[in-house]
């Protein structure tokens, strides 16, 4: 039983992550371009769709890898912040390889100091985070046995005898 409630924390914790990842990558990438708009005040229907599709994007193709980072932390219990944080930019930096390469070539990394490699580093550790601070602080928790229960009322502590000199 604590194995399903776990695998339903984990899909909500990954679904939360993926959603900050996308929500970062749609505010670093989409809101700099809104600011040239002199109007001041935008609606928010845009914002939610590129929200949206910030979030399917970033599932589509994180989806394989992050659950491999998830199996692997639960495996072998690992329930470090800087670790979660860690794999997540490496698992977006990844991500962004791989949309290079379906793109075929329409964007191009050239440089190190690239906005969008600074952009996908940011959105994959802020969706680390967030995975630790949901799922990721109890990861291998399912395995360990229950505590035991005491039998019974609870017993008053008795003072321990004194020795003799």
């Amino acid at each position: 039983m604590a194995l399903i409630g776990r695998v339903v924390m984990i899909m909500i914790g990954f679904a939360l992550a993926i959603a900050a990842a996308g929500a970062i990558l749609v505010v670093a990438l989409v809101m700099p371009e809104l600011r040239h708009f002199s109007s001041g005040v935008f609606e928010n229907d845009p914002v939610d769709v590129l929200v949206g599709l910030g979030f399917v994007v970033a599932l589509v193709f994180a989806v394989v890898p992050g659950l491999i980072l998830i199996v692997l932390s639960e495996i072998f219990a690992i329930r470090s912040l800087l670790l979660h944080a860690v794999a997540g930019g490496a698992l977006a930096l990844g991500c962004y390889v791989r949309l290079v390469a379906v793109l075929g070539g329409n964007l191009q990394v050239n440089d190190i100091s690239r906005h969008e490699l600074e952009v996908m580093a940011a959105a994959g550790i802020a969706a680390g985070f967030v995975y630790w601070l949901i799922t990721g602080r109890g990861a291998g928790n399912w395995r360990a046995a229950p505590p035991p229960r005491p039998s019974g009322a609870l017993q008053p502590r008795q003072p321990e005898a004194a020795e003799p000199h």
